[in-house]
């Protein structure tokens, strides 16, 4: 079993508390997440990309395990019979994540941000895995043929 998987698998589930995508093999990709705010209209925008790739061992070398964030989860989608999406909030109340896992609870994938706020909804449309935060201010959007192909919207609220 995979270190992550261990670390999952637990009553207390962990994410690294970093914006990252976490995979069950180990492999971690650290995400760069940017928002913008534009004085003259007023509106705030974000922009999520991968930055670099890591590995789980190589974080826990310099940040164990117990500095890791609970995540708590809050809602479930079972697609497809094979998979269930997870989200919700990590401990400190102003994260939010998505996880993908089989159906035994195995970690395929799971992503931690440190700016959306708790991730209370799920859906998924034309492909696109739909996160709804707690608020309903903003949602993220996975692509599932690239998870790296994230967006975070907040919506106007003029």
């Amino acid at each position: 079993m995979s270190i992550i998987n261990k670390i999952w698998k637990t009553e207390e589930k962990k994410l690294p508390c970093t914006n990252c995508i976490v995979f069950g093999n180990d492999n971690v990709i650290i995400l760069d997440f940017v928002t913008y705010y534009e004085s003259n209209t007023k509106k705030s925008s974000a922009e999520i990309s991968p930055l670099c790739d890591t590995t789980i061992s190589s974080i826990l070398k310099y940040n164990p395990c117990e500095n890791w964030v609970w995540v708590d989860i809050w809602n479930e989608l079972i697609a497809d019979g094979k998979q269930k999406f997870v989200c919700g909030e990590g401990s400190y109340g102003n994260e939010g994540f998505v996880a993908c896992e089989d159906l035994e609870g195995n970690l395929i994938w799971g992503m931690f941000f440190d700016q959306t706020n708790p991730i209370a909804e799920l859906k998924i449309i034309d492909n696109i895995l739909i996160g709804i935060t707690e608020h309903r201010e903003s949602q993220i959007e996975i692509n599932l043929k690239d998870i790296t192909d994230i967006k975070f919207i907040i919506y106007d609220r003029d």
